[in-house]
């Protein structure tokens, strides 16, 4: 899985610097807590799941990636290209 990862990054720096002003950057938010995530699992691996940090394998909130795209979309974040962020680490 990490390597795939890699390549996603070398692809993001590789646009980015021929369409800088146009600021490219990936989001990598992992496994999100959706509807079609919940489905196939009970009540109780669900709370099982609920109570792992997303950083330690759990799920991240759909309000954590809109707080991220709403940061890039900031002009605060006017300059970053070429990145990519990680809400998720893989297990």
């Amino acid at each position: 899985m990490v390597h795939e990862w890699w390549g996603l990054n070398a692809q993001i720096r590789g646009i980015a610097r021929k369409l800088a002003q146009e600021g490219y950057v990936a989001i990598a938010p992992g496994a999100t807590d959706t509807a079609m995530s919940r489905s196939g699992s009970t009540a109780d691996e669900w709370k099982k799941r609920e109570a792992v940090p997303p950083l330690m394998g759990g799920l991240t909130t759909k309000e954590e990636i809109v707080g991220l795209v709403r940061y890039l979309l900031s002009d605060p974040a006017q300059y970053i290209t070429g990145q990519t962020f990680f809400l998720r680490t893989a297990k």
